[in-house]
């Protein structure tokens, strides 16, 4: 009555299922990121409250993004060492998983960094509205001297 399923039929569908969890996992953080930053921005909320959530966002997008990353290294470098020869060794995996990690974080923040930065100009110059101007005050006071 019940049939059998090869492993590497399992393995193949189990695979699947888990890039779809995870494409679909990180766009909903993705997501919630950025419209809990768009909401701060509109509403003007940048007090020590919403500053701490949105550093904490930041921090979580960055763990999940880079435990996924080591999870799908060690998955494809234990692949590819059982496929071909010689073997990676198990010690290169940390330094390259740490490298990963440096990479992402280090690309997620430039991202927030440029984002702010052409947000910031694009409001500044079309002086879209007075909540924006603040803002660039806060933060451009810190960068401009005599300014604000």
């Amino acid at each position: 009555i019940h049939s059998v399923v090869p492993l590497e039929e399992v393995s193949e569908e189990a695979s699947d299922w888990a890039w779809v969890i995870t494409i679909t996992v990180l766009l909903a953080v993705w997501l919630i990121h950025w419209s809990w930053g768009i909401l701060l921005i509109s509403w003007g909320i940048w007090h020590w409250l919403g500053i701490l959530v949105d550093v904490w966002l930041n921090i979580w997008l960055d763990v999940w993004v880079c435990l996924w990353v080591a999870i799908w290294l060690i998955w494809l470098l234990e692949d590819w060492g059982e496929e071909s020869s010689p073997e990676i060794p198990t010690a290169l995996w940390i330094p390259a998983i740490v490298l990963v990690w440096l990479v992402l974080a280090l690309y997620h923040w430039l991202g927030e960094w440029i984002s702010i930065s052409i947000w910031l100009g694009v409001d500044f110059w079309l002086n879209i509205s007075n909540w924006g101007l603040d803002l660039f005050r806060h933060f451009g006071c810190q960068i401009l001297p005599g300014y604000g």
